[in-house]
């Protein structure tokens, strides 16, 4: 998680304050991880690892739908949306989401231009 903040930091604060406009931030995204697939690449995976690590609850390596819905939770999903994003998001139909599957989905979710991309439920519904 650091790495991701340092990186988005490192694109972002270009006036040299020490603190992110909105502006900055929405360029930073832009510049370091969408406009430069390498850079997606290279910070996203690190940063999917480290949210897969924290959701594994039960530690077999991938997120269960229990996991996933206990984390949407933070973001206020209820579990009828979560359940179909978990759905969506488990596209090889194995019951749980890995590493890549995850990575998939904030690719979806952060560069895609599709709307209903399944990536795009990543953190609940649109509005």
């Amino acid at each position: 998680m650091t790495e991701f903040w340092d990186a988005l930091y490192a694109a972002a604060d270009t006036d040299g304050d020490s603190r992110l406009s909105l502006a900055e931030y929405r360029a930073g995204m832009k510049g370091a991880f969408i406009a430069s697939a390498k850079g997606f690449d290279t910070t996203f995976r690190p940063l999917t690892e480290a949210i897969c690590t924290l959701l594994d609850t039960d530690g077999d390596g991938e997120v269960s739908a229990q996991e996933f819905y206990d984390w949407q939770k933070t973001f206020g999903v209820g579990r009828n949306e979560s359940q179909a994003a978990f759905q969506a998001l488990d596209t090889d139909g194995s019951g749980a989401l890995s590493v890549t599957e995850l990575l998939a989905a904030m690719r979806e979710y952060y560069t895609g231009r599709d709307a209903d991309a399944p990536g795009n439920q990543l953190y609940g519904p649109l509005i």
